[in-house]
């Protein structure tokens, strides 16, 4: 996993066992456009961080972000959908690009 913090929150950092709402907008990074954006949605995403809710490449670009922040997270397949990949959106061993915004520890 890679990742780069578009802009450093100033909020309490994100760790293991956080309840986190996020914004994010996802890509498979050999095709560029987004395939899914929760500000889309008109919702955020809310989950556990380090509980395997989500994938474990987000589980581990996440961790240590700070609240208000926004982060690049690059996930190789493998920590993503690996070779099943996710249809329609997801195909098979893509790597995958996440800009996310650290909204708020609940």
């Amino acid at each position: 996993v890679r990742t780069e913090d578009l802009v450093v929150g100033t909020g309490p950092e994100v760790k293991a066992g956080d309840c986190l709402v996020t914004n994010y907008v996802r890509a498979v990074a050999a095709e560029p456009s987004k395939t899914q954006s929760s500000w889309d949605k008109g919702q955020g995403l809310r989950f556990e961080v380090g509980s395997g809710q989500v994938i474990e490449g987000w589980d581990q670009g996440i961790a240590g972000m700070r609240v208000g922040g926004r982060r690049e997270i690059v996930v190789p397949a493998a920590l993503a959908y690996g070779s099943k990949g996710a249809a329609p959106d997801i195909p098979p061993d893509a790597n995958l690009v996440f800009v996310v915004d650290a909204v708020a520890i609940q």
